[in-house]
């Protein structure tokens, strides 16, 4: 996510005064004769010379162990102090976790992320669904119900998408979700249908009222 009024600010700033701080970039060896690079930080001065028209710009290349810590320190700053989109967070949070060699507790002391916050974006990351991501990205699922989904249809990405369309669909509350999420999973061969008239099945909520004597009343009054 990029403020299109702090980018016109910079473009502006850029235009008058000049690029005052390089971009840091690290070399990218996967690519063949090594010469195309990896952009570690200065995305909104990349951008703002783009907005300018510009063909070049001065740019630092750091070291391979540097730019990795670098790249790890700005991917961690972009999701605390900015507003990405939630796509945007999961990619980071993903490069993340494989800069601090997998370790999620790692990714969760550098980004102030709970951990299990941090397991949800990787799961469904690795769906690889455009779909899944597009209704957590709209807000219309969580990342928790994201998770579920997936576990009940046991991986079956197709499956898991018409799970939570039907949540959507359905316009389903919270616990909802949740019931549908738990039936689906304990009933496998069942039909979606079902499963939604399990889940919205009205709760009975039973109220006991138990009479007590004065000795026992006084002693929950202290």
């Amino acid at each position: 996510y990029v403020n299109q009024e702090d980018l016109d600010e910079l473009r502006d700033s850029i235009a008058t005064l000049g690029l005052l701080q390089p971009i840091l970039v690290m070399r990218d060896h996967s690519a063949k004769g090594g010469k195309k690079y990896i952009l570690v930080s200065g995305y909104r001065r990349f951008l703002a010379h783009q907005q300018l028209k510009k063909d070049t710009i001065s740019a630092v290349v750091l070291a391979p162990q540097t730019a990795q810590k670098a790249l790890a320190v700005s991917l961690a700053e972009n999701i605390c102090r900015t507003q990405p989109s939630r796509k945007d967070i999961m990619e980071s949070v993903s490069r993340l976790y494989e800069m601090h060699g997998r370790d999620v507790k790692k990714v969760a002391r550098s980004t102030g992320m709970w951990p299990e916050t941090v397991r949800r974006y990787l799961y469904v990351k690795e769906s690889r669904s455009d779909k899944i991501m597009d209704l957590v990205e709209k807000g219309l699922v969580s990342l928790y119900d994201a998770k579920r989904a997936l576990d009940a249809a046991q991986w079956n990405v197709r499956q898991a998408e018409r799970y939570l369309q039907q949540m959507v669909d359905e316009g389903m509350t919270r616990p909802e979700k949740k019931r549908f999420a738990d039936y689906v999973t304990d009933h496998p061969d069942t039909g979606i249908r079902q499963a939604v008239e399990e889940a919205k099945r009205p709760r009975v909520t039973r109220r006991l009222s138990v009479d007590l004597n004065e000795t026992l009343r006084a002693a929950l009054e202290k």
